[in-house]
């Protein structure tokens, strides 16, 4: 694996990790009224 692929590899990690925080504690119907989380996280 060279570099880029290892950098791509933690941005998706660190994306992944950023969307589990965003999404913490909202129940399905909160996150279905929150249009600022979808685009954040889908």
């Amino acid at each position: 694996m060279n570099s880029r692929d290892s950098a791509s590899l933690l941005d998706a990690f660190n994306a992944a990790r950023l969307a589990l925080e965003f999404v913490q504690g909202l129940s399905e119907a909160e996150f279905g009224r929150d249009r600022k989380t979808q685009s954040a996280v889908l």
